[in-house]
């Protein structure tokens, strides 16, 4: 499984002007990555458009295949040395076309992704070469260029959790994944490390084709229901609780925006619009917590009532917009009980409701 951890770093260098140019190095890399980012999905939704939106044909074929590290399009781009921007440009674009198509942009509800300037720097694992300093009391990363970097772990809570992950992974015993490093809004350099852990999957005894059947419901976020016992069931939380938390968030943002209409001028836009940048990571944290909790005790559901599969009924475009959480990222939270489920050794199976079983069907919380 992959771990993901945030890491504060900085350039381990006495000379001040060769950490001015190495911090200038990391931020021309970031910008000319903007660029390709842009280009390359511009070119693939031209050809796509051209093709009459024909993903099978010849003409549209072709056109992907022109698209290679060598492409004109990379020509005037002036990428970061020893980085492989091109090659995880171009991976990274075709993931994101390929979502978008999924997600309906044949039909209007999914738009192409427009990467931003601060998207963050993408980096190979194989790049970040963990290390300890002579005296073993720091953790330093080796990068491209000769550029060294200070890990700064400070002294919260997960101060010991990261600091033994990291010795792992100067152990060797984590392997590191394509990384991501962006500038913060204090201007501090910010590591997404990723990383790779291999698990046992735990020992697990369950009753043959017992199945959890889950949806998400019109009168409750999620139903779950067994299949061969269908007075066993559960619905977990409700909307009126949601509904008071995001009516909060609602009013908290139109109050930031208020305040910004009688802000003094100067500064610049990027400074006032901090607090609105801080306020939205609060919203998409909450998402993920709760996102989370509602995994979490779909598994643990599961696990106690011995079940084999867990049937995720589908979640077309249409459905999804009828639901009352209509902008809810229900793709999040199907991600996180997939990934839940396989590490209990659980399967995971997507259904349409004709392969569910028809108690569950005719609930009144699902349909």
């Amino acid at each position: 499984m992959n771990i993901v951890k945030k890491i504060k770093i900085i350039i381990n260098n006495p000379d001040n002007e060769i950490r001015k140019n190495q911090y200038r190095f990391i931020r021309n890399s970031q910008y000319a990555q903007y660029q390709g980012l842009n280009r390359c999905m511009g070119y693939l939704v031209s050809g796509y458009y051209s093709s009459n939106m024909d993903l099978n044909c010849e003409k549209f074929k072709e056109h992907q295949r022109k698209l290679t590290n060598s492409s004109s399009i990379f020509q005037d781009i002036i990428f970061g040395k020893g980085i492989d921007s091109k090659s995880n440009i171009l991976q990274r674009v075709r993931n994101d076309f390929k979502n978008a198509i999924k997600n309906g942009l044949a039909s209007g509800d999914r738009n192409v992704s427009n990467y931003r300037r601060t998207f963050p720097l993408m980096t190979r694992g194989r790049n970040l070469n963990f290390v300890y300093d002579e005296n073993e009391k720091d953790i330093l990363i080796n990068w491209v260029n000769k550029i060294q970097f200070k890990c700064i772990l400070g002294e919260n809570k997960n101060l010991r959790e990261v600091k033994s992950i990291l010795d792992k992974v100067i152990n060797k015993e984590y392997s590191v994944s394509q990384s991501l490093m962006y500038f913060n809004n204090k201007n501090e350099l910010i590591l997404l490390l990723t990383l790779n852990i291999q698990i046992e999957i735990e020992k697990y005894a369950p009753v043959k084709d017992r199945v959890l059947e889950i949806d998400f419901g019109r009168e409750v976020p999620v139903y779950m229901s067994i299949n061969d016992k269908p007075y066993i069931k559960k619905l977990l939380s409700d909307f009126s609780e949601l509904n008071r938390v995001r009516l909060q968030f609602k009013a908290r943002r139109q109050r930031l925006y208020k305040q910004l209409e009688f802000s003094k001028g100067g500064r610049g836009k990027k400074d006032k619009f901090i607090s609105i940048e801080e306020f939205r990571e609060k919203q998409r944290n909450f998402i993920k917590t709760y996102n989370h909790f509602l995994s979490k005790s779909i598994v643990e559901f599961a696990l106690k009532h011995r079940c084999e599969y867990i049937y995720l009924k589908k979640l077309d475009k249409d459905r999804e917009n009828k639901l009352p959480l209509y902008n809810w990222n229900y793709h999040e939270l199907e991600e996180k009980i997939i990934y839940k489920a396989e590490r209990k050794g659980i399967k995971i199976k997507k259904r349409d409701s004709l392969d569910m079983c028809d108690k569950f069907n005719e609930n009144e919380y699902v349909n």
